[in-house]
């Protein structure tokens, strides 16, 4: 039998899925000493051992602390802003920036639950982050097929297979060029038409209390749904 006492100790991800009836306590506990024994997040290691399938996760996640969900397969990577932070942040965090207006910078991340990644994220972009829960593996692919990034997971993986070697995995994508322009281009990717269009759903979906958010690409049109109550809600149609 494992001891209330210990299911106090857990926190973030760990305690919300143990509540949620979705891992027990023990489990809980034992990823997360392999979790720290293999350097890697929580999250890594649970959807690593298949414990949880990535989408209940994500769903899990945002649901318990009142976040929107985003679907990342349906959005464009062009259109994200690629300047705002740092990339080692990016890659340590595993983190995608979605939106910057303001003061307010919106991130995506599987695990809404690391306040050290918004504290570090806070200290160096001088901005307020707010997360939007994606999936996981979603993510991943986005890191790495459009930034060049692997989580700590994939790596260790290939260093089992592979000789070491050092390499700056998100140099290329994040050009010089990009850097020295940043305060000249900041205005401009702020009150880019798509940012102002993703700043805009994101707040109609938490004041809607939506649960999920559903960016849908067909041949002719492009379709945006909330699922509020249970129900899936058209909301708009933009240009494609």
């Amino acid at each position: 039998m494992y001891s209330a006492s210990a299911l106090s100790d857990l926190s973030g991800a760990a305690a919300i899925l143990v509540n949620a009836g979705k891992i027990t306590a023990q489990k809980a506990d034992l990823i997360i000493q392999s979790a720290s024994t293999q350097k890697i997040s929580f999250i890594d290691q649970i959807i690593a051992e298949k414990v949880i399938a990535a989408g209940d996760l994500a769903h899990t996640l945002a649901n318990t602390l009142a976040l929107p969900l985003l679907d990342l397969s349906a959005l464009d990577p062009a259109s994200l802003p690629k300047d705002i932070i740092d990339p080692k942040l990016v890659s340590q965090y595993q983190v995608i920036v979605l939106a910057k207006r303001g003061n307010r910078l919106t991130l995506a991340g599987a695990d809404p639950t690391d306040l050290n990644a918004l504290e570090r994220i806070k200290f160096a972009s001088q901005l307020t982050p707010e997360w939007v829960v994606v999936e996981h593996d979603k993510l991943n692919t986005l890191l790495a097929s459009s930034f060049g990034l692997k989580n700590k997971q994939s790596k260790q993986t290939e260093s089992e297979t592979k000789p070491d070697t050092t390499e700056d995995t998100g140099a290329s994508f994040f050009s010089q060029s990009n850097n020295q322009n940043k305060n000249s281009k900041g205005g401009e990717v702020e009150d880019a038409p798509v940012v102002r269009f993703l700043q805009k759903m994101l707040s109609d979906a938490i004041n809607m209390g939506a649960s999920d958010l559903h960016l849908e690409p067909y041949e002719t049109l492009y379709r945006v749904r909330f699922r509020v109550d249970g129900e899936l809600r058209e909301i708009s149609q933009p240009p494609t």
